[in-house]
């Protein structure tokens, strides 16, 4: 489901990133995430 533009635009839906990461942390991420210390968005970044 895709949320209506307009949710974003009136603050309504917000979607709080917690990290960022680049794609050579992502082992050490996926160990976090298999612990179950990940609270939160990840976002992968490509360098």
């Amino acid at each position: 489901m895709t949320p209506h533009p307009s949710l974003v635009d009136d603050g309504e839906l917000a979607v709080e990133v917690t990290r960022r990461i680049s794609l050579t942390e992502l082992p050490a991420l996926h160990a976090e995430a298999s612990a179950g210390r990940i609270a939160g968005k990840v976002v992968v970044l490509p360098a």
